[in-house]
Order: structure tokens, then C-alpha cells, then sequence
């Protein structure tokens, strides 16, 4: 895993990257991307995520969660299914 301050920056660049991305695609939308948010899943847990992004598109409320993850190797079956629960119990996209 890299050191502290090296996947920090890299969850900054991946916010940059993705509010770019949106706002290209959606202009006209109410976007907030943030970084290290926390929110608080059905389950009561709250959950820190790394990037997230909330989208007001048509009346509608979008919730998309990132984890940002930068390993010398693939991401674990394990990492994947953890943010699927996470995705589950905040109610995300």
C-alpha cells in the first residue's frame, strides 16, 4: 500500500476527475463531489467513503460512492463485496 499522504492525494485527484466527468455530462444539474465524507447506513454503522458524489438529476437524488483504492496489486473479492454491502446499507447508486 502507498504511504499516508500518497493515497490521500490520489482520493483528491479521483474527487477532481470524477466532479469533471459529471459536470461535463450533466451541466445543468445540482452536484456536490466530495471528499472523505461519512454516512450513515440503515444498519446505523457509519461508513467513511472516500469519494462520493450527490446529484440532484430531474427531481431525483443520485448517490454514487467511490473507493478508492491504490495497491500494487488487483483489488481483493473481499474490497469489492465490502462496498457492495457498503452501497447496500447507505442506500448509493
Amino acid at each position: 500500500m502507498s504511504q499516508p499522504e500518497d493515497y490521500r492525494n490520489y482520493e483528491r485527484r479521483v474527487r477532481e476527475v470524477l466532479e469533471r466527468r459529471i459536470r461535463e455530462e450533466c451541466a445543468a444539474t445540482q452536484i456536490e463531489v466530495l471528499h472523505d465524507k461519512k454516512y450513515k447506513g440503515a444498519s446505523g454503522h457509519d461508513h467513511q467513503i472516500d469519494v462520493s458524489a450527490e446529484i440532484i438529476l430531474a427531481g431525483c437524488r443520485i448517490l454514487i460512492l467511490v473507493e478508492c483504492k491504490k495497491y500494487r496489486n488487483r483489488v481483493t473479492i473481499s474490497d469489492v463485496l465490502e462496498l457492495v454491502g457498503r452501497i447496500k446499507d447507505i442506500g448509493a447508486h
